[in-house]
């Protein structure tokens, strides 16, 4: 599709960096971090062509962990030869409108 439209990618780079931090002797994810740079070319037949260079990253910052995790027991188990619906266990209670949102 991009040759369709007169573009090229020229030395794409891309780069990611992972941090963690102890927590009471154990280690957890503290900073996920991405970045590319892409050079762009818009090739033209009576005209000049264009360049670009476009730098893109995202950074996910954990702030707050919190500590309910705990070793799943052996009857709970996933099981592939059980059915699937006897096997979902929710122990926190959690609700589907209280997942995917951001609180502060």
């Amino acid at each position: 599709i991009l040759f369709v439209l007169g573009l090229k990618i020229e030395n794409p780079t891309f780069n990611k960096t992972i941090s963690y931090q102890k927590i009471n002797e154990k280690w957890y994810p503290k900073l996920f971090r991405w970045d590319a740079k892409i050079a762009l070319k818009k090739s033209h037949v009576f005209k000049a062509n264009e360049h670009s260079k476009i730098n893109i990253g995202q950074i996910f910052f954990i702030n707050k962990i919190d500590l309910i995790a705990s070793p799943i027991p052996k009857e709970k188990l996933f099981d592939a030869k059980k059915n699937m619906e006897d096997q979902v266990h929710n122990n926190i209670n959690i609700k589907w409108r209280e997942l995917n949102i951001i609180k502060n």
